[in-house]
């Protein structure tokens, strides 16, 4: 979240105050941020973090915090070792800025500005959620008559507690806790409990913040425990409860009972146009219950195609001010675990009857285009529909059929067509799609110079059995793959995008002042510079090469290839390999995507009304206008984007960007006449607008829609969310990883990506994501840095200790190679022999362990839980 920077005063010499929330960095418990947002001379808006440095300017503050702090003076600043010989210049126009804050920014290009806390504002929601490990003090650390909570989020500071008075099993876990041994006779770790607990007060001039324990979770290590506590450590355990709340239960049971015999009332077909005689087919996941969206194609004589998305249409049962719609804007987004799903609606509606499920009549928020083969669109049409699908396919099915048309091979014929009568149609259809799909891919890659995001890093465990997808219960992994993304799944995404971007476009023009859209600010450009230079620098990657991938002239410097048009053309070539992507491995391409898309900013959701016209545009996908409109069940801005989008179609807006006549295939009398009156009406969205201003403040009036204030309310409460659900469906993949890496570990090869005084980071292939060497995690292991290269050799007299450091014995090195072989690793690849000298792009032999929260490391202090990475070095 951004804070609000303020100039104090106009003289130099008075320090700069900014007010904003403060955010701890997980990886350095020493270092926090503010983001300031800035005004530059262009009158757009630039953000920059304020570095706290050290707990000493940090105070009494605690993530999440509102506090007020100071600038500190220039000279005091850090050394921006991402600008640092980049061409990283002052801005010789910055002094057209009025603004004070881009101003110095601007005069010391080459620092990162610091700042140390003065005030505490506000505290913030981590004081009220702390979930930490109950553990009694080191020797002499401690704080008189108290027990430790050692955070699980590295975010926050280590806690003091004292006994729970009035509670017996709290009592009796805290007790329990300071007789607990932290290893047992065997030398074995025994985990401590896990507990929620609530600061109270950190006083001024003490070291620790005293908590109070307000619940046990369960024991570190337990994976029901852990689930529990990860989803509580970002509060989704209070805004997604097991049971909906009894008045959603109440307004769900007098609108649609159980589900079983609800139908389409007869009223609403004569307010929907009626796609059922369409082939509609849907595509998603096989586990997949919540059917957001679904499909049709219909190639005309002339050959254009008539295409077609359908949504399902939640916002008719979720009305605005509703026991439901309150609860829905609570939760925000669906959370998705490893074992289960948090749903952001109650099942009835989120698996049943918004479902978009085969054959059966559902209700929809449709567009429908006529489009060439290009996938120019001609035509569009934007309306709600009913629909009846034809079938459920899976990503797999679609992805069958391509490569078997690929190769020359007779088409699958295990389509999951209910009326088999339709099969070869439905196969016509996806081919059609394939195709359009490739056209608006290529078009959007070249026109718009949309990146490529999306990566191959989710990871896919397989399980003992069969479990409960509700519950979760009594499941436990056995295996672990790559979830690839490949042709149908972006075939489903360029039609959701076409359809995000056209309702965008629509509800923009059509309520200025109060749409919900999403932006993506662009980069900081010095860092993606500096990450590009530094690779080319080291040699494993030619400049040249990447200029190929960009199509820009060998000659280009780094500059030019880190232009967002020219990392569209790169991404995508890495992504589909050939041409100058040919000579670079997979390995090295993994490493090149995860570089160049590290440095991007998040998208978040925004209030029109609220932000300047000129920073709504979407950096990523190259798009002016972009909004969540496809994925209503489990997100809550698409329901949000809805409304609006009614509300503009009652007030007499029509969906169309082009004055054409649509007839469908229905050429009757009566529907000619009526598409010619449509035709004569229909104007430009702008100038439609102006006719029908007074309609359209009407209609907001009478759809309950949320003015500015409102809505960027909803939209901070979204974006939060959606950050909560991600690191919770993020820590579920980590904990499951490091629950199969604790009983085999994984041997594999890495890519140096980065080096540190005291840590290398290292790109791993077989699971898609970097992770950090710390050098305390390799005991008789020495470093030294100089000239981009670290130096490794063993400390006197060590060799014999630390001989073969992450070597894994040779009955687990077999089974790791079956249990981890789909991820493509490298079981097999030999020590790293020292002394040794590592650069950025070398390859190196690498171990992967899992780790538990409060599992002592090699040095003998406790780690938090961590899929933890050594190098396999020997003398």
């Amino acid at each position: 979240m951004s804070a609000t920077a303020t100039a104090t005063a106009t003289e130099d010499t008075t320090p700069l105050e900014a007010v904003g929330t403060m955010r701890c960095s997980a990886s350095n418990r020493n270092e926090a941020y503010l983001t300031v947002t800035a005004k530059t001379y262009e009158n757009t808006l630039l953000q920059r973090d304020l570095v706290i440095d050290g707990a000493k300017s940090r105070g009494n503050a605690i993530d999440s915090d509102t506090v007020r702090v100071v600038l500190e003076p220039p000279e005091k600043w850090k050394p921006d070792a991402a600008a640092a010989g980049h061409g990283k210049q002052a801005a010789s126009n910055a002094s057209f800025s009025s603004d004070p804050f881009f101003t110095l920014f601007n005069q010391h290009p080459q620092k990162r500005p610091t700042a140390r806390v003065v005030e505490v504002v506000k505290h913030g929601p981590r004081r009220e959620r702390v979930v930490a490990r109950l553990e009694a003090w080191d020797a002499g650390r401690g704080v008189k008559n108290t027990a430790r909570l050692s955070p699980i989020d590295p975010r926050l500071p280590f806690m003091a507690c004292r006994e729970p008075k009035d509670n017996a099993a709290l009592k009796a876990a805290y007790r329990k806790a300071l007789q607990r041994k932290t290893v047992d006779e065997n030398g074995k770790y025994v985990p401590p409990p896990l507990v929620k607990a609530r600061v109270v007060n950190w006083k001024e001039n003490t070291a620790y913040a005293m908590a109070e324990i307000v619940g046990v979770l369960g024991e570190v290590g337990q994976r029901d425990a852990e689930t529990v506590a990860l989803l509580a450590n970002e509060g989704i355990d209070i805004t997604h409860p097991e049971n909906f709340p009894a008045a959603v239960d109440e307004q769900l049971a007098a609108a649609v009972g159980d589900g079983e015999h609800w139908r389409i009332p007869v009223e609403e077909r004569t307010k929907r146009r009626d796609f059922t005689a369409k082939r509609v087919f849907s595509i998603d996941p096989p586990t997949a219950r919540d059917l957001d969206d679904a499909l049709h194609v219909d190639e005309q004589p002339d050959g254009t195609f008539v295409c077609g998305v359908h949504i399902a249409d939640v916002s008719h049962f979720v009305t605005p001010g509703s026991p439901l719609d309150d609860e829905a804007s609570k939760r925000c987004t669906s959370v998705y675990l490893v074992q289960k799903v948090l749903p952001m609606l109650p099942r009835v509606l989120c698996e049943r009857l918004c479902s978009l499920q085969p054959n059966v009549e559902r209700l929809t928020f449709s567009i429908e285009w006529r489009m060439d083969a290009e996938g120019n669109v001609l035509e569009q049409w934007i309306g709600r529909g009913i629909i009846r699908s034809v079938a459920k396919l899976a990503y797999g099915n679609a992805q069958a059929l391509f490569d078997a048309d690929d190769a020359g091979a007779e088409p699958p014929d295990d389509m999951p067509v209910e009326d088999q009568s339709l099969v070869d149609a439905v196969r016509v259809d996806l081919r059609n799609l394939r195709r359009l799909a490739a056209a608006l891919r290529a078009k959007r890659m070249r026109a718009d110079g949309s990146i490529a995001l999306q990566s191959n890093n989710k990871l896919s465990f397989a399980f003992a059995g069969e479990y409960d997808e509700v519950s979760g219960d009594h499941c436990t992994p056995v295996g672990v793959s790559r979830y690839e993304s490949r042709e149908a799944n972006r075939l489903v995404e360029d039609f959701m995008l076409l359809a995000n971007r056209c309702v965008a476009t629509f509800i923009a023009h059509a309520y200025p002042d109060r749409a919900l859209l999403r932006r993506h600010a662009p980069p900081e450009q010095e860092k993606l510079t500096a990450a590009i230079g530094t690779l080319v620098e080291s040699g494993k990657v030619d400049l040249g090469v990447l200029a190929s991938l960009a199509s820009l002239p060998a000659s280009s410097d780094v500059h030019a290839v880190s232009d967002r048009r020219a990392l569209s053309r790169m991404l995508e070539q890495l992504r589909v390999g050939g041409g100058a992507a040919a000579s670079i491995d997979s390995e090295t391409a993994g490493l090149l995507t995860n570089l160049l898309t590290k440095p991007m900013q998040l998208a978040v959701y925004f209030a029109t009304g609220a932000v300047p016209e000129e920073n709504w545009s979407h950096y990523a996908l190259g798009f002016e206008r972009y909004t969540h409109f496809t994925s209503p069940i489990r997100r809550y801005p698409d329901v949000e984007v809805h409304r609006l989008v009614q509300a503009a179609l009652d007030a007499g807006l029509r969906g169309s960007d082009t004055a054409g006549m649509h007839l469908g295939h229905d050429t009757s009398p009566a529907a000619v006449d009526s598409a010619v009156a449509a035709f004569q009406r229909q104007l430009t969205l702008e100038d439609r607008r102006a006719d029908v201003e007074d309609e359209l403040e009407a209609c907001a009036k009478a759809s309950s829609l949320r003015d500015v204030d409102a809505l960027s309310v909803v939209a901070d409460a979204c974006n939060l969310q959606k950050e909560a659900s991600k690191r919770a469906q993020e820590a579920s993949l980590k904990l499951h990883l490091v629950l199969m890496l604790r009983t085999c570990p994984l041997q594999c090869s890495g890519l140096v990506c980065a080096l540190g005084a005291k840590h290398i980071d290292v790109y791993i292939a077989a699971i898609g994501t970097e992770r950090r060497i710390y050098m305390e995690e390799m005991p008789g292991v020495t470093a030294s840095s100089s000239d981009r290269k670290l130096s490794l050799s063993w400390h006197d007299g060590d060799e014999r200790r630390a001989a073969h450091l992450g070597e894994v014995v040779p009955e687990m090195a077999h089974r790791s190679m079956s249990l981890y072989a789909s991820l493509g690793a490298n079981e097999t690849m030999s020590v790293m022999v020292l002394p040794a000298d590592l650069v950025v792009g070398a390859r190196v032999p690498v171990v992967l362990r899992g780790r538990l929260s409060g599992e002592p490391r090699p040095d003998g202090y406790p780690g938090v839980m961590d899929v933890v990475c050594t190098l396999r070095v020997a003398p």
